[in-house]
Order: structure tokens, then sequence, then C-alpha cells
């Protein structure tokens, strides 16, 4: 069996891995803007888990994605400890 395949999509993925990072981010917006921030929340995770594997936790890009996570995950739980009276926002449904 040729395995070369899998080294040339490997070698792609680590070359291309801030392009795809950014793009998880852009993905990730669009439920976060939405109100459906258990949605959003894994793929911040992911972008962020990306991007500080190929910069320095001080890089601006970094730090903006990490800006964000944080956001999300703050709006997450917010919006799970709610409490039944207080009015929630909207979520998309799938």
């Amino acid at each position: 069996m040729d395995f070369s395949i899998f080294q040339t999509s490997w070698q792609w993925i680590f070359d291309n891995r801030m392009e795809i990072a950014t793009w998880i981010t852009i993905i990730g917006i669009l439920p976060y803007n939405q109100g459906n921030y258990e949605k959003a929340l894994p793929l911040c995770e992911r972008s962020l888990t990306i991007l500080q594997n190929v910069f320095d936790e001080q890089h601006p890009l970094v730090q903006l994605v990490k800006n964000s996570y944080e956001s999300c995950l703050a709006k997450s739980l917010e919006f799970r400890t709610a409490s039944p009276d207080e009015p929630q926002e909207p979520q998309e449904k799938p």
C-alpha cells in the first residue's frame, strides 16, 4: 500500500496550519454572532490550540483568538446559568 498520499496530506496540513486556524476562527464567528455559544466554543478552542502551536503566546493573532475564546466561554457559561425568568438570547436552529 502506498502511504505517500497520507504523508502529502499531513505535510499540506502542517504547512497551512495558520490558514486552517484562521478559517476555523471565521467559521466559529458565525454561531457566536447568532448566540450559539455551545457550537462556537469548540471551534474557537481548536483555532487557539493550532495558533499556540504555531506562534508564541504573545503573538497578536494568538492574543486575539484567546480573547475571542474567553469571551465565548464566558457567554456560554452565562447562557447556561441564566435563570428561567431571565430572557435568553435566541439560538439558531440547525
